[in-house]
């Protein structure tokens, strides 16, 4: 409630008019005052009401996001999974290509075939290495 002493001084000395303490006007002041205060709760509980909007709005974007995040992570995981797979199934297939050309020009030599054999099972060693690596990777990728 506003204090009445206070309005009195501010009346006479604004606008010169003396009110009593008594005065009507009070009557006036209060209702106001009621009205101020109705309106000022509503006004706070539609606040209150926007900001647990606010709240529940901002909670479904992050889960969206989220889930908008994973899918995304997972079509990339998928993607270099393949370009993985991809990548060793042609580094395998250039390593037997290149054995094969060696074993054809040394096919003719006892001692050429011997080095060309040796030169194969590295190449199986190392197609075997690169199929093994391409697992991990995929295995730590998913």
């Amino acid at each position: 409630m506003l204090d009445k002493q206070l309005i009195i001084q501010e009346i006479a000395k604004r606008h010169k008019v003396v009110l009593g303490e008594d005065d009507p006007i009070f009557s006036i002041i209060y209702l106001h005052d009621v009205i101020f205060d109705q309106y000022t709760s509503r006004t706070d509980q539609t606040v209150q009401s926007l900001a647990m909007e606010v709240e529940a709005i901002t909670a479904r974007y992050r889960e969206n996001s989220r889930e908008l995040a994973e899918q995304i992570i997972g079509k990339a995981v998928e993607v270099a999974r393949i370009e993985i797979r991809k990548s060793g199934n042609e580094t395998a297939d250039a390593w037997r290509s290149q054995m094969v050309e060696l074993l054809e020009q040394q096919a003719g030599h006892l001692s050429a075939a011997r080095s060309a054999s040796r030169l194969a099972l590295v190449a199986a060693g190392m197609s075997a290495f690169a199929l093994l690596a391409g697992v991990m990777t995929l295995v730590i990728l998913a």
